[in-house]
């Protein structure tokens, strides 16, 4: 179970964020209302990811604290909760935080964020065995899709391309031009013209593909004789 620490000052935020984790059967191991209480305490929860509100951190430091959390907890995950993004928030996703999660977002669109980020969380050696037969096959599963899809949509791309204006209207011919079939270039167009994470792009991207070669199958799928 993936293992999460909360600090938000706000009550009924660490509240939200304690019954969306619950649901998504992530463990809450601790949860601190400042900095230097989740600084002091967690290390020790052995965290896999940490939530941090922005706004909890030391003012005008707060770069300097997610490179100090990094230094204690190197192998846990930061996740930043930000009510928007502005150049202090670009400067920490170098110095230490992995994910901006926005608090505008819907519960839906959090917990998505917060499925892609638990997906990042190394499987513990020791744990492997016990975990393997719940979590393995759905993992192999669907690193061959995205693999497929990828391939699919790269050796495909002058098929997709009609396709792909009309999935993503804000594309101009120059972006697709651009793109020319490589996944990570529109990956970046996405994020660009459409404010996706990197992960959220791939999704877009993925889903897309899927439903794609869903229809072409359908198609040429024969009619059964009656």
């Amino acid at each position: 179970m993936t293992r999460v620490y909360v600090a938000d000052a706000k009550p009924e935020e660490r509240s939200a964020l304690r019954l969306l984790l619950l649901d998504l059967k992530m463990e809450v191991v601790g949860e601190a209302t400042d900095w230097s209480t989740t600084l002091a305490n967690a290390p020790a929860t052995r965290l896999d990811i940490l939530l941090v509100d922005w706004e909890l951190l030391p003012i005008n430091l707060g770069v300097q604290a997610l490179a100090e959390l990094r230094t204690a907890c190197p192998n846990a995950i930061v996740v930043v909760l930000i009510s928007h993004l502005d150049a202090r928030h670009q400067a920490a996703l170098s110095a230490g935080a992995d994910a901006f999660i926005s608090k505008g977002e819907t519960p839906e669109r959090v917990a998505e964020h917060l499925r892609i980020v638990a997906a990042k969380v190394p499987i513990d050696s020791k744990n492997l065995k016990n975990v393997a037969a719940q979590t393995s096959d759905i993992f192999l599963n669907d690193l061959e899709d995205q693999t497929m899809n990828k391939d699919v949509f790269e050796g495909k791309w002058k098929q997709v391309r009609g396709e792909a204006k009309a999935w993503w209207g804000k594309l101009t011919d120059d972006d697709l031009d651009r793109a020319a079939g490589k996944f990570e270039v529109l990956a970046g167009l996405l994020q660009e013209k459409y404010g996706y994470t990197r992960e959220a792009a791939a999704n877009e991207i993925d889903k897309r593909v899927t439903e794609y070669e869903t229809s072409l199958k359908q198609k040429t799928v024969p009619t059964p004789v009656k």
